[in-house]
């Protein structure tokens, strides 16, 4: 629907950051094959807070 992506986006990045860097370092938890997909995570979050949501959302539509 695209209502207030941008913020939904940063929140998200934030997120994954905060988990990532959680199993890293506080848990002692080295990385079994699974990083790649919290890095994915996180680069799609940061294009999506870039780009927005698009032409045909809704913030869009109502203008913000």
């Amino acid at each position: 629907m695209g209502l207030i992506v941008p913020v939904v986006a940063f929140l998200f990045a934030i997120e994954m950051i905060s988990t990532s860097a959680l199993n890293k370092l506080k848990m002692k938890r080295a990385y079994i094959g699974g990083y790649e997909l919290d890095v994915l995570y996180v680069l799609l979050a940061i294009v999506l807070f870039l780009l927005g949501g698009g032409a045909l959302s809704i913030d869009s539509v109502i203008g913000l």
